[in-house]
């Protein structure tokens, strides 16, 4: 799905306060680091990304990801204020995994065999620098 290597950003807090003052014109999207279950985090991120249609499984959130053509700003911030540490460890990965594919799909630009990302859109993955490492022992872990 990706590479081993992440186009996350790290910052030392996450808040929406923070975020704000540090994107301006950009569309931000806070998911809760208190999350329990797989369908916690769906619904955070429909509640938060608010897409036309989600199907709340990793299939529809790795689609929503890489299609912001419901949201007018041109810069979309996924700001995670924590790892989700009470998901089951394959969701984790899991998450780490799409969101990791994602930013790699944005970085890589629309290409003439696909029809997204539109170039119209860029995608930021922020967590928290505390996160940094487990971060990215998740990425060494996966299947993927």
């Amino acid at each position: 799905m990706t590479k081993k290597n992440s186009n996350f950003t790290f910052l030392p807090e996450v808040n929406y306060k923070i975020l704000k003052d540090k994107y301006i014109k950009s569309y931000i999207a806070l998911i809760p680091k208190d999350l329990k279950t797989k369908e916690d985090l769906m619904l955070a991120y429909e509640y938060a990304l608010k897409p036309p249609y989600f199907g709340r499984n990793w299939d529809a959130l790795n689609e929503i990801l890489h299609d912001f053509s419901w949201i007018n700003q041109s810069e979309v911030i996924i700001a995670h204020d924590g790892l989700p540490t009470e998901l089951d460890l394959k969701d984790l990965i899991t998450m780490i995994d799409v969101l990791a594919y994602a930013l790699q799909i944005f970085k890589d630009g629309p290409k003439e065999d696909r029809e997204l990302p539109d170039g119209k859109h860029s995608l930021v993955v922020i967590f928290p620098s505390r996160d940094k490492n487990k971060i990215e022992e998740l990425l060494k872990s996966s299947k993927v």
